[in-house]
Order: structure tokens, then C-alpha cells, then sequence
């Protein structure tokens, strides 16, 4: 159940309108008729934001802001696109525009909500605190309104922190590395030998931009402007396109777009805000094996679905750098299709071995199983912060991985961690199912 209401500019602690909603899986904010919340301001789009909502079951009820307007909308004081939201607090459409009020609560709740919630963001008065509200001491009329000029005339994109994108006045970006048709990319990624990856930011006034509604900040690929040369790099490519485009599964990112421009080939998907285990591993340190098995169990759903596919997937690059841990929920996103191919084809493309890569793949030789050794080294890595090439050296008498070197781990584990690290696919798990149940058992000893 979410309740919101529409604040007084004068008395934050008085609203003028209240909504509540049990039932209802989106609200639609904006100034539209059409509009779950209608609120008949200028500044606002007719369809300024939408909230979703993620998880229904009391006390995880979770919801989702998306900003589909043309000016920004602030959550609790800062700009954003897109947010999950708190379960109480102030959505402002617009800069000096009108603010929501909301809060996962019953109308006989919310309004002593409204008051705790109101009181605590007074600023303090101190004697170095130079604090400006927001809203103007004068409000005029909606009527009296006129819309706000462009903001990229008006705003000089001023005290603004150098790691921001967007602009906090104006929630125009801050710089343009480089625009292609309604994206402009506005940061590097990524960059490796066959492609650069973007985020970028789609232009609202663009006349195609209307197609991806919802989406405001996107990640394009661009194939490597040598590799484009190569008929098969760009066979690879639109592979990873096409593929994206057959797939719909929660743990995947969305395709969106793939387009040819001035001989350069782009791959436009959807932005998942989070980060990569290498990175979450460097900040906050190895995870603990009960926790890292529980990851591979979510990887382990993701690969049970790409090979439930007609035919069969293999994703060939599992690895800590292409696993999102993405901050809505806590889940693990399989990211890069760069090298997917499907089973029972001819071709055999020839992988160079990592840390993470099966031996099979040296020699273009691709089984489900290869997916399953690289589930088993990204694993090793979340356990010990280290590449696993750096740890698991063959045994020269038997031809396997010394999984005991991995500190922390139950033999039950180690037991498991060496099946899926076999030299020998043959050696490893054979289907979904066993892989699961081993990396259960794994997860329940530790």
C-alpha cells in the first residue's frame, strides 16, 4: 500500500490532496488527465513519472521511480532518472516545482508520517550554514506559471560535484564525450580489444527517443572501428544482438537497439545500476563461501535458461567483470554476449584462456560444461579476492586443479569446486539440475 500526497509550497506539512493505493502495480504522475495523480503545472510533462512497483509482500514492498518528463524530478533533495524508493519521503516534479509527499503507509499513518518526515529535513540553523529553501517565499498561482526557459540556455551547470553526470539545477549532463542519432555518450565503460562500451543518455526531444520510453540512461557497445573491418567480428557482433533480442529473463540486461551508423556498428541495451563483483570484491573484500556459492546458485538459473533456449546458449565469458550486482535488489545480472554461441554449430572459434576460461576453449571446443568451469574459477575469486590462475596450479600426477588452496571452504565445498574445475568437461557436472544441487550442498556446509 503506497499513500501520497500533494504538499503545500507554503507549509510542507500540510497537503492539499491525498492518494492511496492498494492494488495498483504502477501510479502515473504528470499533468495529463490520463494520469493516476493529476497535477496541472506548466513546468510538469503530461507524463512525468511513473512508479512501479517491484515487490508487493509487506515489509519488502518496494517501489520504483522512473522520470519520463522532460524537466528532472528530485528524490529527497537529489536529481534522478531513475531510483528505488525509500519507504517514506518527497518526490519534487520539476526544479521549483511541486513535491509529493509518499510513504508505504495507510492514510491513518501517513499524516503523522508527513509531520516526522517534514521535521527531520528542516535544516539546522547554525551560524556557518548558509541554507536557501528550495521553494520561494512567494509562490504564485499555477496559472500565473510560464514554462521554465531551455535549461541549456539558462543554467551554467554551477556547484555541481566533478564525479556527477547530470547537472543538479538542471539535469542536463555535464559533459558529451559524443552524440550518435538520440544517444549521447557521456562516459567510457568499458574498452577491450573488439569493443568500447558507453553509458549514454537519450536526448528527450529527439523524435525517436519516444521508443524507449522508461529508458533514459542506456549502455551501447560499439564494435572496435578495426574490428568493423573484419566480417567476422561483425558476424560475432550482430550474433550478440540477435541473441539479446530472442532472450527475456530478470538476470539478463533488455535488448534495445541496434543500428549501423557511418560504417560503425552499435548495440544499445538496457543500463543496469550496480556493480561488477571484481569491483564489489576490491572495495569490500572476498566474500564469505557460503555467500559466494549463493551467488553461483543465481548464475547457475541464469545458464538453466540460455540453455533452455532453441538451441542452446553457451555464454563462454563468465566472469567476476560480467556479473552486475545490481542495486534495486541485491540480484546478479549476466552482462557481455560478446562471444555466446550456440550449440550443435560448425564453427569453432578459438577462445585465448584466462583465469576463468575452460582448457576446451583453446581449442574452439565449446560444451555447456565450459560455462560450468568458469562458474567454478569466478567463484574461487569471490572466496579469495585473487585470479584463480594465480591459486590453482595443476597437479602434475593427476591433471587437476588444487582446490585446497582456497582458504575457508568445507572439503564438501572443495569437492564441488573440483568438479566444476575438472580439465575434462566430461569430468564435470552434466546437467543444470546436478550443478545445483552441488552447489547447494556446497553452500548449506560452509
Amino acid at each position: 500500500m503506497v499513500t501520497l500526497a500533494l504538499l503545500d509550497p507554503i507549509d510542507l506539512t500540510t497537503a492539499l490532496q491525498w492518494w492511496n493505493f492498494q492494488d495498483k502495480t504502477e501510479i502515473t504522475i504528470g499533468r495529463s488527465s490520463r494520469n493516476d495523480i493529476v497535477v496541472p503545472d506548466p513546468r510538469i510533462s503530461r507524463h512525468h513519472v511513473l512508479l512501479s512497483r517491484l515487490h508487493s509482500v509487506a515489509p519488502y514492498e518496494k517501489w520504483q521511480l522512473t522520470n519520463q518528463g522532460k524537466n528532472s524530478v528530485a528524490l529527497n533533495g537529489r536529481v534522478t532518472f531513475r531510483d528505488i524508493l525509500p519507504d517514506k519521503g518527497e518526490i519534487q516534479l520539476a526544479p521549483n516545482g511541486p513535491r509529493l509527499f509518499f510513504c508505504l503507509a495507510n492514510p491513518d499513518q501517513a499524516e503523522e508520517f508527513l509531520r516526522e518526515f517534514v521535521h527531520r529535513s528542516k535544516p539546522k540553523s547554525t551560524a556557518q550554514q548558509n541554507y536557501t529553501p528550495v521553494i520561494p517565499r512567494k509562490i504564485p498561482l499555477v496559472c500565473e506559471l510560464q514554462p521554465s526557459r531551455d535549461p541549456l540556455e539558462a543554467c551554467q551547470h554551477l556547484d555541481n560535484n566533478p564525479r556527477d553526470l547530470f547537472c543538479g539545477n538542471c539535469s542536463q549532463p555535464l559533459s558529451i564525450l559524443r552524440s550518435v542519432r538520440q544517444y549521447h555518450f557521456l562516459k567510457v565503460l568499458s574498452q577491450g580489444e573488439e569493443s568500447y562500451t558507453y553509458l549514454a543518455w537519450i536526448n528527450p526531444n529527439h523524435p525517436d527517443s519516444k521508443t524507449f520510453l522508461g529508458h533514459s540512461l542506456v549502455v551501447i557497445k560499439q564494435l572496435n572501428p578495426n574490428a568493423a573491418k573484419s566480417l567476422k567480428d561483425q558476424e560475432l557482433f550482430m550474433r550478440q544482438a540477435m541473441t539479446l533480442n530472442q532472450l527475456d529473463h530478470p538476470a539478463i540486461p533488455h535488448f534495445l537497439d541496434f543500428f549501423v551508423e557511418d560504417h560503425q556498428f552499435y548495440l544499445v541495451m538496457e543500463w543496469i545500476p550496480g556493480q561488477n563483483l571484481s569491483d564489489h570484491i576490491q572495495e569490500q573484500g572476498p566474500l564469505t563461501a557460503a555467500k559466494a556459492f549463493a551467488c553461483g546458485l543465481q548464475v547457475c538459473n541464469v545458464l538453466g535458461y540460455l540453455q533452455q533456449q532453441n538451441p542452446p546458449l553457451v555464454h563462454r565469458d563468465i566472469k567476476p567483470t560480467n556479473l552486475i550486482l545490481r542495486y534495486r535488489d541485491g540480484r546478479i545480472v549476466l552482462v557481455d554476449f560478446g562471444v555466446v554461441k550456440p550449440l550443435g554449430g560448425l564453427e569453432q572459434t578459438r577462445l585465448a584462456l584466462s583465469g576463468y576460461r575452460a582448457p576446451e576453449q583453446l581449442h574452439g571446443q565449446t560444451f555447456p560444461q565450459s560455462d560450468f568451469f568458469s562458474l567454478g574459477a569466478t567463484i574461487v575469486h569471490l572466496v579469495t579476492g585473487r585470479d584463480p590462475a594465480k591459486i590453482h596450479q595443476y597437479q602434475t600426477q593427476t591433471a587437476q586443479y588444487y582446490v585446497e588452496a582456497v582458504p575457508g571452504i568445507s572439503l564438501a565445498a572443495a569437492e564441488v569446486l573440483r568438479c566444476l574445475l575438472h580439465p575434462n568437461p566430461l569430468d564435470r557436472y552434466q546437467t543444470i539440475q546436478a550443478l545445483q544441487d552441488g552447489l547447494k550442498s556446497a553452500q548449506q556446509s560452509c
